[in-house]
């Protein structure tokens, strides 16, 4: 296997207004995918469907940021909500928890 430096060879041909100007695109790209600003509607409908879960204890599929481009998908029931750290301990239907925050958040379903 050759071992390559990437784009990392190809940052020398470039006039370095260009870097710069990619650096900083990057960083936007980046920023946008951390500083998601909801709706108020959809923030409303969401918290309605987390009470309803809760309520009935019934199973759904939350999809929530698992880094700065890519998502991930949980299931399972919601045991309890903490106001204080801002998130949702889930319990897999295997018996696993796994705590997801409100924050990455991006759709709930329930199944």
């Amino acid at each position: 296997m050759i071992k390559d430096r990437g784009s990392l060879k190809w940052t020398s041909m470039m006039l370095p207004e260009h870097v710069k100007h990619l650096r900083e695109w990057e960083q936007e790209d980046r920023d946008a995918a951390e500083d998601h600003e909801w709706d108020e509607q959809l923030l409303e409908e969401m918290n309605q469907q987390i009470l309803l879960a809760m309520e009935e204890a019934s199973q759904v599929e939350i999809m929530c940021r698992a880094g700065a481009l890519t998502s991930k998908r949980v299931r399972g029931r919601i045991h309890y909500y903490d106001p204080c750290r801002r998130m949702l301990r889930m319990v897999h239907e295997a018996g696993g928890r796994q705590d997801v925050y409100l924050q990455t958040i991006l759709a709930i379903t329930h199944l």
